[in-house]
């Protein structure tokens, strides 16, 4: 089934559990199994999560992110993209929609519900500074009783394929590959080049490299940008349980846990939703 707007999502799955995928170090432990249900319930993948766990769904804030995800995944999956679609015409057969300047400044813990969205002129999707605040509105605006967070830390710079050489190569080849796709078109090409640099994938992943990912910190708590996100999810997750929205971290030390997220383990929540 294409979905052609954001309102397509409405309450699709309204009462259900949906897990959010980021790309923390927590997705190099995920064991088979863990993977295996993820895959086969309701979850909605970030960025590169598509290396770990092959969700039903994505979402995207940059061009060469949500090209990622289009090329290489081999299940089929709905995308969102964040973004003008610029000048590139998306095939139908990506089941891809596009939403333009949904970047919406408003009061904290500001997140539409689908009437909202049908009252508003435009139909929108809040948070688009951070890939977890917008796939948490996404999942609200799915219908979900508990939304799930995996692999959403923000302690430090070491994502799972930073820590992974089998990661970390599909992810190198994968971007090498829609580097050569896309050659001919500079604007996409050029954004693919600043995921590639950011990401230092022209090198190799070394014992060293990994170990200082490790330990350096991604945001630190006192910086004003983590305290600024924190913030923020403080605020996302009170409104969300004021509408009877159970939220759930997975991991004990990350800002979720510290936005008011109840942590349980994963394989806690998993044998719970196998119950």
């Amino acid at each position: 089934m294409k979905y052609n707007r954001l309102s397509d999502y409405n309450n699709i799955h309204l009462g259900k559990t949906i897990f959010i995928i980021g790309n923390g170090q927590q997705l190099d432990n995920l064991t088979p199994n863990q993977i295996y249900f993820l895959e086969n319930n309701i979850s909605i993948g970030t960025n590169a999560s598509y290396i770990s766990v092959e969700s039903p769904y994505y979402i995207a804030g940059h061009m060469s992110v949500m090209l990622l995800t289009c090329h290489f995944p081999s299940k089929p999956s709905h995308k969102i993209f964040q973004g003008e679609p610029q000048h590139y015409p998306f095939p139908d057969e990506w089941n891809l929609i596009s939403i333009a300047h949904q970047n919406i400044v408003g009061p904290p813990g500001f997140f539409p519900t689908t009437s909202d969205n049908q009252d508003m002129d435009r139909e929108i999707l809040v948070g688009a500074e951070n890939i977890g605040l917008s796939s948490t509105h996404l999942a609200c605006i799915m219908g979900a009783s508990k939304i799930v967070y995996i692999g959403f830390d923000f302690k430090n710079n070491a994502h799972f394929y930073d820590i992974n050489r089998t990661s970390y190569n599909k992810l190198k080849s994968n971007v090498e590959e829609i580097l050569d796709i896309y050659s001919h078109d500079k604007f996409i090409h050029d954004d693919i080049i600043d995921y590639y640099n950011a990401h230092n994938l022209i090198s190799p992943l070394t014992d060293e490299r990994i170990s200082h990912l490790r330990t350096q910190e991604f945001l630190s708590a006192s910086t004003p940008v983590y305290n600024s996100m924190l913030g923020k999810f403080t605020a996302a997750f009170n409104t969300f349980k004021q509408r009877n929205i159970e939220i759930i971290s997975t991991q004990e030390d990350s800002i979720i846990t510290e936005a008011g997220a109840k942590f349980v383990p994963l394989d806690i929540v998993l044998q719970n939703e196998k119950n």
